[in-house]
């Protein structure tokens, strides 16, 4: 789920996949509920998880699990 540190989601986030050398793997915007959801790639990866004003949130593919389950944000300080 893609959403604030409080645990509510944010709809609307932009969610993106990267090969470790920076391609786009697939890219998909949060739905209702925080979620975007992807195929799990073969290889190593990250995700970058963004929000309207910019912030972003980098997520290595060893923290990814293979079924969704409740991931948020930091707050920004």
């Amino acid at each position: 789920m893609a959403g604030h540190a409080n645990g509510r989601p944010d709809p609307g986030l932009s969610v993106t996949l990267y090969t470790n050398d920076g391609q786009v793997i697939a890219s998909e915007r949060a739905d209702a509920q925080g979620l975007a959801r992807f195929a799990r790639p073969a290889g190593p990866f990250y995700v970058l998880i963004g929000d309207k004003r910019g912030d972003t949130s980098e997520v290595d593919w060893r923290d990814v699990a293979p079924r969704p389950t409740p991931a948020t944000r930091s707050p920004r300080p």
